[in-house]
């Protein structure tokens, strides 16, 4: 790379992803995965993998989960048992089977994307807090998909969270900030939850996905 060359954000985002990949540990450009589960959440499809290494010890980051549009006829391929490559082009990166190639469109179990992430460490006081707002579009199979500002997602990797969808879970919880449409956003570097919003209640943030990917064309 010549010096001064600054990378747009998609190529930095697929730069970053692909370090990600490799912290697994796993032989080759091309490592074998196997979907451990898939969910469908309205437009959405959750899709969760596992590295399939034959060590008998694998690092807990060798499990991931990626978001894909349900109504994709590549879906057809990310059925549970199904062994994939995985790639790390574009936003997202995607899933392949031979020829036929799955591009992700958002991620989920964002525990699992900031545990794959060196250990973030906060150099001022409010930096794992920000505002965050959003409005409802559409609930599906126990989640609410809201669209808006979420300006910590890049503590997990997410970038675009000036504008992006946002899985949140229905539950009482949840309640209280979804009718706000406002609530303070909170980052956490371990535990169960890495990302939340608060109001009266906490309520963890589930998964992201690209605005475009089913709404069309960002704001």
């Amino acid at each position: 790379m010549q010096r001064g060359t600054r990378l747009g954000p998609v190529a930095l985002a697929s730069l970053l992803l692909g370090w990600v990949m490799g912290c697994a540990g796993v032989p080759g450009t091309h490592p074998s995965y196997r979907v451990v589960s898939t969910q469908p959440i309205g437009p959405l499809l959750d899709v969760r993998v596992e590295w399939t290494s034959r060590a008998s010890v694998v690092s807990s980051d060798a499990k991931f989960s990626l978001l894909f549009r349900s109504a994709d006829t590549c879906t057809e391929i990310l059925t549970p048992g199904a062994e994939l490559e995985y790639g790390s082009g574009g936003l997202t990166g995607g899933l392949r089977l031979g020829e036929q190639t799955c591009d992700a469109i958002g991620i989920s179990d964002l525990r699992q994307w900031r545990d794959r992430r060196p250990r973030r460490r906060l150099t001022r006081p409010g930096d794992d807090r920000a505002q965050a707002t959003y409005r409802v579009e559409s609930e599906h199979d126990g989640f609410v998909i809201v669209r808006g500002r979420f300006p910590l997602a890049g503590m997990i990797g997410w970038l675009g969270g000036e504008d992006t969808l946002a899985l949140i879970p229905r539950q009482p919880e949840c309640a209280d900030v979804l009718q706000r449409e406002v609530a303070t956003m909170e980052f956490r570097d371990a535990g169960p939850i890495a990302l939340l919003l608060v109001g009266e209640s906490r309520c963890p943030i589930a998964g992201f996905a690209r605005v475009e990917s089913i709404l069309g064309a960002p704001r």
